[in-house]
């Protein structure tokens, strides 16, 4: 791979799916375009607060990747036309806080 790190953005995908099997499938589109995950969570069964493309519950899952921003735009759409792909949401988590060794932490008074 060509590209250089300091191209590379975090996102997290969330995602409701119809089985629990369909998160695979997820997984092998974002490899393909070679996205690299950090952190895959396992769906897990829930129940929806409303219905869903006639569906009651679906598995809810998410992926942290790294990727280039530039492959970004339409991966959302794309994974939407899957079948058996509810609802995903692709976000960029804001920026952790950096923790510095030797400094206290801010505590509330």
């Amino acid at each position: 791979m060509s590209e250089s790190n300091e191209n590379l953005r975090t996102y997290e995908l969330s995602f409701l799916l119809t089985g629990e099997e369909v998160g695979k499938d997820v997984a092998y589109t974002l490899s393909q375009k070679m996205i690299t995950i950090v952190h895959e969570s396992a769906p897990h069964s829930m129940r929806l607060a409303y219905p869903i493309k006639k569906q009651s519950s679906a598995f809810f899952g998410f992926i942290q990747f790294t990727a280039n921003p530039s492959i970004i735009p339409g991966l959302a759409d794309e994974l939407n036309k899957k079948p058996g792909v509810l609802r995903v949401l692709l976000v960029t988590p804001p920026p952790r806080p950096s923790v510095h060794p030797g400094r206290p932490s801010a505590r509330p008074v």
